[in-house]
């Protein structure tokens, strides 16, 4: 299985970049070419082509702001997934080069150069689509932010105000691997697609100690006629960062130089914070016998945090994780809808070797994965249960 997401000019046809990821073969400028000529000739005679489909394969299309085009390829992926991931994609090329670049862009050689540094961010938004390959790295959720559960949470968070206020922002956050651990309430008040692409970009920024990147942000300020954003990370030890958002002042090397001041006292606690992946809630939690993983979803925030409970091994917990990020695409997703006479509240799998149930409490999905040994009649009182001890420790910034 694979996915391939591809961006041509809109009036040319002028391929930008191809990206691909899974046991699929890199596709030939021709079948690029036909893809969108297929789509131009529709457009031209009055007609939209927005998905086409075969026995294994969804192609979708989307021309934005009259200037590119992006295709998405996936086989056995599902039309809305693919939909949602070609957004998302859209917001990354505004996030690097903004939306007035991309409108009034007079050579379509230098957008394709200066797009390359969305490369890592497009691939690691291909990384949350549910393939059914469990060899890729990531069993991210492409429309959620990761986060983890520490008794750090609240002190992470008191450092954070204090070095967001000492270097003149108020979005910042503090990310451990993948995952949010605490963050600011402007941070949370960000478009939920922003945060989702902040999250990707930090932690695109490979084997450096510090970045200074600008940023567009695709609904906040997306030109630049809006007020600039800067964002600034540095790494606080192995695995652990924290970014801001900032203006033009301060310069990057006096951020570092307070980023080493406001968080030298608590090197102990990061490192102890940092040892929590991939379990990412603390040991001192224990679930009822069975349990082997949960995925517990925010939708408001739409943030969620997901564990393997049964093993700190790293290819062990992405197996029980990609197991939940499959029942999440298939099934809870009917979950995430406003209440309603005919909203969904909960849903459960059951397989030889693991079941799953997941419930919708309030404003709040819980998954719990089970092994296949547990009753099927007791997964709906274990569910709520382990939704209570999570949710009920004040300790977490959830």
């Amino acid at each position: 299985m694979g996915l391939h997401l591809m961006s041509l000019t809109a009036s040319g046809g002028l391929p930008l970049f191809s990206r691909k990821i899974g046991a699929v073969e890199s596709l030939p400028f021709s079948t690029m070419a036909s893809l969108n000529g297929v789509h131009m000739f529709c457009n031209s005679h009055g007609c939209e082509l927005k998905n086409v489909y075969t026995e294994d394969t969804t192609v979708v299309w989307k021309t934005l702001e009259d200037s590119i085009t992006l295709i998405a390829v996936g086989v056995c992926t599902q039309e809305s997934v693919l939909n949602e991931l070609l957004d998302f994609a859209f917001g990354a090329l505004v996030m690097i080069v903004g939306l007035e670049e991309i409108r009034m862009h007079r050579s379509a050689e230098r957008l394709k150069r200066d797009l390359r540094i969305s490369y890592p961010v497009l691939d690691r938004l291909m990384e949350c689509i549910d393939l059914g390959n469990q060899s890729l790295s990531s069993s991210d959720i492409l429309s959620l932010v990761p986060v983890v559960f520490t008794p750090e949470n609240s002190l992470l968070l008191n450092c954070l105000e204090v070095w967001t206020e000492v270097i003149n922002s108020q979005f910042g956050c503090v990310v451990v691997e993948n995952s949010i651990a605490a963050a600011t309430s402007a941070w949370w008040e960000l478009d939920a697609h922003e945060r989702k692409l902040l999250q990707l970009l930090i932690m695109s920024s490979g084997g450096v100690t510090a970045t200074d990147i600008p940023v567009f942000l695709p609904q906040k300020s997306p030109t630049v006629r809006e007020v600039p954003f800067r964002l600034v990370s540095c790494m606080l030890v192995s695995g652990v960062w924290v970014s801001a958002l900032c203006g033009p002042a301060p310069s990057l090397s006096q951020i570092e130089r307070l980023t080493a001041e406001c968080w030298k006292h608590v090197t102990e606690v990061l490192k102890s914070v940092s040892s929590i992946v991939p379990r990412n809630f603390p040991q001192s939690i224990i679930l009822q016998q069975g349990i082997i993983g949960f995925l517990l979803i925010n939708i408001p925030l739409s943030k969620y945090v997901m564990s393997n409970t049964v093993s700190n091994n790293k290819k062990e917990s992405r197996s029980n994780c990609d197991v939940l990020r499959t029942f999440f695409y298939e099934s809870a997703t009917s979950l995430t809808s406003p209440h309603g006479e005919h909203a969904a509240l909960e849903t459960y799998w059951c397989s030889e070797y693991h079941k799953i149930y997941a419930m919708r409490i309030e404003d709040e999905i819980m998954c719990v994965l089970f092994s296949s040994n547990i009753p099927t009649p007791t997964m709906r009182i274990l569910t709520r249960e382990t939704h209570a001890l999570l949710t009920g420790d004040k300790h977490f910034c959830w």
